[in-house]
């Protein structure tokens, strides 16, 4: 009797002695990515004609909306951390300049990948939650459905006189896909901030100029122009 006791009592003791060495859940973070806008040197304004474009002209822009998905960031032990909600930006709104990734693991990062769109799981019509901004990014369903993008519009004024522009981005094989080497930290106490900054320039001129009189100044409907674009953007967050 008495050894079935002290079997029994051991028991306990280790019963009790794992449940204290368990470990809590690991804590997380938020970050709140900012991105705002530039355009070389160029003070930036919506609305104004004083931005210059590489092909000589000058030009403004009006209406800057577009999605962020697929996020990998890079933590400092090795982890790449994936974050699938998109995120919806529209600079020409304070509200919607920045977009909160909770449940992050806290700790130091070193880099972090994107794309500006949605993948090909996301870019079909009716994913995405129906509100006014994704309702109002759709892509027409006789072009391939899914949704835009990206969305830059304005005007430009060369010698002829002034002309409106509309580069639209859109389709899955157009998706423009950004990495970058960038230090931020997350924490579990409170909220940290990556602000990133889109170089509009940078649509029009690397690795080849697109000028608006040549290549198109709607590009909704040339797959050429789109993929001009898509090429050009990977380097659009480099500042």
């Amino acid at each position: 009797m008495k050894a079935g006791l002290g079997i029994a009592g051991m028991f306990l003791l280790l019963a009790a002695a794992c449940k204290k060495e368990a470990k809590p859940s690991e804590q997380t973070g938020n970050l709140v990515l900012h991105v705002s806008a530039s355009n070389d040197s160029d003070r930036f304004v919506f609305d104004s004609l004083g931005l210059n474009h590489p092909a000589g002209y000058t030009y403004s822009v009006t209406r800057l909306q577009f999605y962020l998905s697929g996020f990998q960031l890079h933590h400092q032990d090795g982890r790449n951390v994936k974050y699938n909600s998109p995120l919806y930006f529209d600079l020409h709104t304070s509200t919607t300049k920045s977009c909160s990734m909770p449940a992050l693991p806290p700790g130091n990062y070193t880099g972090i990948d994107f794309y500006v769109g949605l993948d090909s799981l996301q870019n079909k019509t009716g994913a995405l939650p129906v509100t006014v901004e994704n309702t109002n990014m759709a892509w027409p369903d006789g072009m391939g459905g899914g949704y835009h993008f990206m969305k830059l519009e304005g005007n430009f004024k060369d010698k002829s006189g002034t002309h409106g522009f509309a580069m639209h981005l859109g389709k899955n094989k157009h998706l423009v896909s950004i990495k970058l080497l960038r230090t931020f930290s997350v924490s579990a106490t409170s909220n940290n901030t990556l602000a990133l900054r889109m170089n509009l320039a940078e649509w029009f001129r690397n690795p080849s100029l697109y000028d608006f009189n040549t290549d198109a100044n709607y590009s909704m409907g040339s797959d050429a122009a789109m993929f001009k674009l898509k090429n050009n953007g990977q380097d659009i967050f480099n500042e």
